[in-house]
Order: structure tokens, then sequence, then C-alpha cells
């Protein structure tokens, strides 16, 4: 093994020994994964969806204000391509969101909770 490696092994150790030490106490195991949906819910699938909407709408400006033709093939493309990664943004989250209120109690309001 390299060093390097070895360093990573230890640290990604150091950092996972408090959810392992814990884990003969069941709640703390939902809370940390009720506090990563939160994370997921409320912060990092909105950050993607305003990134990708952006993206979408400079797409339509760079595209209306281009005067190359050649050029304007390209930037259909680009807000084509933001289109559909808004569509499948929403839609897997549009899906989780079925499942998660099936089997859990709350999941847009910003927390996962496991079902009873």
């Amino acid at each position: 093994m390299t060093s390097n490696l070895k360093k990573n092994i230890i640290a990604l150790g150091a950092s996972t020994f408090p959810v392992f030490s814990f884990a003969q106490v069941g709640q703390n195991i939902k809370s940390f994964l009720s506090s990563i949906g939160t994370l997921v819910n409320a912060y990092i699938i909105p950050l993607l969806i305003s990134l990708a909407l952006l993206y979408t709408i400079l797409s339509g400006v760079r595209l209306i204000q281009e005067s190359d033709s050649a050029k304007k093939g390209e930037r259909r493309t680009q807000l084509l391509w933001g289109i559909i990664g808004l569509f499948i943004i929403l839609s897997i989250w549009g899906i989780l969101a079925v499942f998660s209120n099936t089997f859990t109690e709350v999941f847009m309001g910003g927390t996962i909770q496991p079902g009873k």
C-alpha cells in the first residue's frame, strides 16, 4: 500500500468512527440519516435545480443574442440539454418524493423519518 492510500483509509476510518461507535443506539443512526436527508432536500437538490435553470435561461439568452447561424445551432443544443436536464432532475426528485411519502412520514418538509 502506498502511504497516501494508508492516510486516506485512516482518515476515512477516523471520520466514520462516531457513526459506528453509536451503532448500538438506533436513534443516533436515524437522526444521522434524517440530517443527511434534510441536507439533500433543503440545500443540495434546490441548488442543482437553480443551477440547471440558470444554465437554461443563459442558453436561451445567448441563443437570442447570437447572429451566426452555425453558433445558433450550438445554442439550440445547449438550450435543449438544459431543458432535458431540468426535466430529469425534477422527475427524479418527484419520483423520490412519491416513494418517500409512501414509506416515510415527512419528505418535503425538510426531514426524512423512517417509517414505524
